[in-house]
């Protein structure tokens, strides 16, 4: 469900994330553990568009949402949760 391929992000000059790789699947509970100062908080912004990706993609269902605003990806994230919610 998400996916990232060889993330890096900066600020300003710093690089922050390293060539991240993760695959989070569908329906499983996925803890992001680290000390203070690693990155959690960095890269949960850039997962929901809040940073940008220096380098590297993003998918979200199998489709490249690196180049997206907040606000769609917020909106995708939404629609796909409400698609599979048995209660509508």
């Amino acid at each position: 469900m998400i996916k990232t391929k060889n993330i890096s992000m900066h600020y300003g000059s710093s690089q922050v994330l390293f060539d991240i790789n993760i695959d989070i699947k569908k329906a499983k509970i996925t803890s992001l553990m680290g000390s203070n100062g690693v990155g959690k908080t960095s890269f949960l912004k850039l997962l929901s568009g809040i940073h940008t990706v220096s380098s590297g993609e993003f998918y979200f269902d199998n489709k490249n949402v690196t180049k997206q605003k907040s606000y769609h990806i917020i909106i995708v994230t939404t629609t796909h949760h409400n698609m599979g919610n048995p209660m509508k």
